[in-house]
């Protein structure tokens, strides 16, 4: 079950509210980590990394999954 944090992450992108900035930056008040996802054939999405797990967002398959 995800916590408060990541719920909160996890509507924001699903919602467009979320910005992929790729360097390390504050997010209510913990230190996330953006980088872009690739495939073979290119960018594919972003793996966000907080204290509380990891998110993956794949926007080619409109999926998102987390640890």
């Amino acid at each position: 079950m995800l916590n408060e944090y990541l719920k909160r992450l996890v509507k924001n992108i699903e919602r467009g509210k979320f910005s992929f900035k790729l360097n390390d930056r504050m997010y209510y008040g913990q230190r996330i980590n953006v980088m872009p996802l690739f495939c073979s054939y290119g960018q594919i999405g972003y793996v966000i990394t907080t204290p509380f797990g990891r998110i993956t967002y794949d926007y080619e398959l409109n999926r998102i999954s987390y640890d």
